[in-house]
């Protein structure tokens, strides 16, 4: 079944995008409250939420199995 609802809101309002963004924008006020110690990132890819939270932090550790994707080896560690 098709969802009107949907349908109307990407094509007519061209809102459903917006939808996204609002609870992104939820996560990232969520995540700059964060404090601690220790902040481990696993799978980091481009390393934003490392680069967003390294002032929050005592230490950051990201890793990401992917090197063509700015990331390290899997078994390894940074700190930024």
């Amino acid at each position: 079944m098709v969802d009107s609802k949907f349908l109307f809101e990407k094509y007519t309002l061209r809102q459903h995008r917006n939808a996204w963004l609002k609870s992104e924008k939820q996560v990232l006020r969520t995540v700059r409250r964060m404090h601690g110690h220790l902040f481990v990132d696993i799978g980091c890819n481009c390393k934003f939420y490392p680069k967003l939270l390294k002032d929050n932090f005592d230490r950051v550790i990201t890793t990401d199995p992917n090197p063509s994707l700015g990331g390290e080896s899997s078994d390894s560690t940074v700190r930024l």
